[in-house]
């Protein structure tokens, strides 16, 4: 499952624009596998900042970076432009989700099997 679909991308730039970028075969429609590339292209630089993605995306900040990332691919990676301006922010993005300086804000998944409680005080000290 992707972080981002079809109907985000198209919800964010419109249809008109999604096939101008896609349409390969001159239909004047988009071209759902040249998207689905963009979006697995997206997924995967994603997850090379975030571990673990949440589970189905997870996080509407996702969302919007794969959007942004997806877009700027769809674009052949041209340098210019406010596809590029969206890219810049969403891996700036992505490398303060990395730092921890910005949360997705839904629970982290636990690591190796471990449980994840937010309602539970951490104690420490001697038991008897």
């Amino acid at each position: 499952m992707t972080t981002a679909t079809l109907q985000d991308l198209i919800d964010r730039f419109g249809t008109n624009e999604l096939a101008a970028l896609t349409d390969r075969g001159g239909k004047g429609e988009i071209d759902r596998h040249v998207v689905a590339r963009a979006l697995a292209d997206a997924d995967a630089t994603i997850s090379g900042y975030v571990r673990p993605v949440p589970e189905g995306g997870g996080a509407p900040l996702l969302v919007r970076v794969a959007c942004d990332l997806a877009w700027y691919f769809l674009h052949d990676g041209v340098a210019e432009g406010p596809h590029k301006v969206r890219y810049d922010e969403a891996m700036k993005t992505l490398r303060d989700i990395a730092r921890g300086v910005v949360s997705l804000g839904v629970p982290k998944a636990p690591s190796r099997g471990g449980v994840f409680s937010d309602d539970i005080p951490a104690s420490f000290g001697r038991m008897t």
